[in-house]
C-alpha cells in the first residue's frame, strides 16, 4: 500500500524541470515526488488555480486515477528498466507518465497526445519503446511460489480469466478468435493473485478466446502447479 509519508513532497517545480531534468544529478534515480509533480503538470493541465488547491489525498488519487499506479511505483519503474541506457539516453520522467497513461485508457494516440500536448508521432515515439522493457519485468517480478507470503492459509490464490480485444485478423476467417465477452475478437489470458497479498503471482497467456474457454486453460498449466490437500483456489 502506498503511504503518503514515503516521500518528501518539494516545493513548486517548474514544467521544464520535468522535460529536461537538467536539474537531476543521477539519472538512474529520480525520487517519487518527481514523478507526483510531473503527473501533476498533465492531470492539473495549464490551470494555475492557487485558490482551489486540492488536498495531497485528492491529487494523489487523481495521480492514480490517470496513470494507473504511485508515484513511488514509477520511481521503481525507472530504477528497474534504467530507461537512460536501455532505451534511449534523453528518456524522461515524462515519457515513463505518458507510457502509464497509455497502458491505463487506452484511448487512440490522438486523444492521448492531445492530453499531455504533444503531437501523435512525438507521443508514438517516446511510449511505444516502454511498452516491452515493463512487460519483460514480468519475468522477475511474478513468481507463483509467492502466493505462500505472509500469513497464508488453506485458500492460497484467485484465478480468473481476462480477455483482451484484438483486430480481428482477415485471413483467413476463423471463429475461434470470437470472445463472448465483447463480442469481437481477441485473446484470453489466465490471471491468479495471491489471497493473503493481493500479489499477481501467475499469468498465463495469450490464447484464442473462442477456443479456450478459463476451464480449459486452467486444466492446462495451473492446475498442475496446485499442491493437492496443501492449498486451494478461488475460481
Amino acid at each position: 500500500n502506498f503511504q503518503v509519508t514515503s516521500f518528501q513532497l518539494p516545493g513548486h517545480i517548474s514544467i521544464d524541470f520535468h522535460y529536461l531534468l537538467s536539474t537531476v544529478m543521477d539519472r538512474s534515480n529520480i525520487l517519487p515526488s518527481t514523478f507526483f509533480e510531473a503527473g501533476k503538470t498533465i492531470f492539473r493541465g495549464k490551470r494555475k488555480d492557487t485558490k482551489h488547491r486540492k488536498s495531497l489525498h485528492t491529487e494523489l488519487s487523481l495521480f492514480h486515477a490517470f496513470f494507473g499506479t504511485w508515484p513511488c511505483i514509477c520511481a521503481e519503474l525507472w530504477s528497474r528498466i534504467d530507461p537512460c541506457t536501455m532505451i534511449h539516453p534523453k528518456s524522461l520522467v515524462m515519457h515513463l507518465l505518458w507510457t502509464l497513461l497509455l497502458m491505463t485508457n487506452y484511448s487512440i494516440e490522438a486523444v492521448n497526445a492531445a492530453l499531455v500536448g504533444v503531437d501523435e508521432d512525438t507521443f508514438r515515439r517516446w511510449t511505444m519503446p516502454w511498452l516491452p522493457k515493463i512487460a519483460l519485468l514480468s519475468i522477475d517480478l511474478i513468481d507463483w511460489e509467492r502466493r505462500f507470503d505472509g500469513a497464508w492459509h488453506y485458500w492460497t490464490f484467485c484465478v480468473d480469466g481476462i480477455h483482451c480485444p484484438i483486430w480481428e485478423p482477415r485471413r483467413p476467417f476463423w471463429d475461434g478468435w470470437y470472445s463472448h465477452k465483447f463480442e469481437g475478437a481477441g485473446l484470453a489470458y489466465e490471471v491468479a493473485t495471491a489471497v493473503t497479498t493481493g500479489l499477481i503471482v501467475w499469468i498465463n497467456g495469450p490464447f484464442p478466446a473462442g477456443r479456450w474457454p478459463d476451464d480449459v486453460i486452467f486444466k492446462h498449466s495451473l492446475a498442475k502447479k496446485v499442491r493437492a490437500g496443501i492449498e486451494k483456489g478461488v475460481c
